[in-house]
């Protein structure tokens, strides 16, 4: 093969090797950071509020609403977070510009939120001690196995309310002839007096995850959370992003005006 003809072999290849890291069927990532961000903005919504978010149709509704801004699918919201998961250098990435626009939208959160003194007061707090987004498989270096210890502080009081949410993809349906368990979560409250309190819940499929729990009138010393995803190929990958454990102090939310658009466009 000549020098010339080589080198435009070169340019083609790395042309297609190119366009491969953006499939024409993947939303671009710009477009998907702000995607991104408007979803955790409902997830937020969801959490401070869940007195009006009280059913799945409310939730869903709110979610279909972030879908329409955007003009996308939920089809294509979730074909592109598989296909970003599985390209983690990407996926990295766009999470840490995702995270920095949140932080940078914040202040107009609250700002524009009524339950804004909720979370200025501390009722309302993200208590989750690691990263928002994990991969999970059979093998080192990722597993499919999380557990997590919190430590609690004099900012948790009795009667708390617990919600652990995420966003899950990549997840296989369990063979029928497994004798492996389900995926779940399990959560442990331990108390001063060395008492457990134990809650599990099953992770049915691929799709929003929340594990709400309602403590009673002791206050846990610590909590740990255990994720485990039942990965029956080598092959596969689980990917989990959008991860929170709020603590909410079970009081009554001032009264307000009904809750403004803050999806809009600034």
């Amino acid at each position: 093969m000549n020098k010339p003809v080589y080198i435009l072999f070169l340019v083609i290849l790395f042309s297609v090797v190119s366009c491969r890291k953006t499939p024409p069927w993947v939303i671009p990532q710009e477009n998907m950071e702000e995607i991104l961000v408007d979803v955790h903005i409902a997830d937020v919504l969801i959490q401070e509020d869940y007195r009006t978010f009280n059913t799945v149709e409310k939730k869903e509704a709110l979610y279909r609403a972030v879908l329409d801004k955007h003009g996308i699918t939920k089809q294509e919201l979730d074909t592109s977070l598989y296909w970003y998961g599985r390209n983690s250098e990407l996926y990295i990435k766009m999470y840490e510009k995702v995270n920095k626009k949140l932080l940078d939208r914040e202040k107009l959160i609250s700002q524009s939120s009524p339950y804004s003194l909720a979370l200025q007061s501390g009722d309302t707090v993200n208590i989750w001690n690691d990263k928002s987004y994990l991969t999970f498989t059979s093998s080192f270096p990722y597993n499919n196995y999380l557990y997590k210890e919190i430590v609690t502080d004099t900012a948790f009081y009795t009667n708390d309310i617990y919600e652990l949410s995420m966003r899950i993809s990549g997840l296989s349906a369990p063979d029928s002839s497994s004798i492996e368990p389900s995926s779940k979560v399990v959560m442990v409250f331990k108390y001063p007096n060395d008492s457990l309190f134990v809650e599990e819940k099953k992770i049915s499929g691929n799709g929003p995850f929340v594990f709400r729990m309602e403590t009673d009138s002791l206050i846990p010393e610590k909590i740990y959370s255990n994720l485990w995803f039942n990965i029956e190929k080598p092959d596969e990958k689980v990917f989990v992003d959008s991860i929170s454990f709020w603590r909410i102090h079970k009081k009554k939310l001032p009264e307000t005006d009904p809750i403004p658009d803050i999806l809009q466009e600034e």
